[in-house]
């Protein structure tokens, strides 16, 4: 793997090195090369996040994350970039380098969208059936002024692109902000692939 040099440039105090991570030939080999190089951003059952300069880094702990890795890669489309944290093409299925996002809070989510992450989530769900020929329900006022927004209407199209049901996409934990939007940072794990863990 040939990485991009002038955006991972290995610092004088910490002696991290994305080239030797990528070479590593294990799951705990590289998880532990982080943990004694990196910040620990969080944890799921499946992937371990770090921070690295500008750069999240998502290291899969096991089949799954590796699985919700390949998945993010796939997904990932400069198409979708007002409304998804960038993703590196040196990226593998075993680590994702992903644009750094400050976790979204909810005062992030009046401030972009004038609404919660749970209105936000009921909009997308109501969405998602619409175009699936399930039940809706009634939005109050303010869920229904979001179809004129601009970013959830381009999350109504990634949803509408790739099938990804917006599960996920009701929990502040999937944004992150960046570049004065809402960012999603999670979508690795979804109904289309879950099938394939079980």
């Amino acid at each position: 793997m040939i990485l991009n040099y002038k955006l991972f440039t290995e610092s004088k105090l910490n002696p991290f090195s994305l080239e030797k991570l990528f070479e590593l030939p294990n799951i705990d080999d590289r998880i532990t090369y982080c943990e004694q190089h990196l910040k620990l951003l969080g944890a799921g059952s499946s992937r371990k996040v770090y921070r690295y300069d500008n750069f999240a880094i998502k290291v899969a702990k096991n089949e799954k994350g590796v699985i919700q890795n390949q998945n993010e890669i796939n997904l990932y489309d400069e198409k979708y970039s007002d409304i998804l944290a960038k993703i590196y093409p040196e990226s593998t299925k075993e680590i994702v380098l992903m644009e750094m996002c400050k976790p979204a809070k909810d005062v992030d989510f009046y401030n972009l969208l004038s609404v919660n992450v749970y209105s936000l989530g009921i909009f997308l769900r109501n969405y998602y059936n619409s175009i699936h020929g399930k039940s809706t329900i009634k939005l109050n006022a303010s869920e229904e002024k979001l179809s004129n927004d601009k970013t959830v209407n381009e999350l109504c199209r990634f949803i509408s692109d790739t099938g990804v049901a917006p599960n996920d996409f009701t929990k502040k934990n999937t944004y992150g902000v960046n570049r004065g939007k809402l960012l999603i940072i999670d979508y690795g794990l979804h109904e289309n692939n879950i099938k394939q863990l079980l």
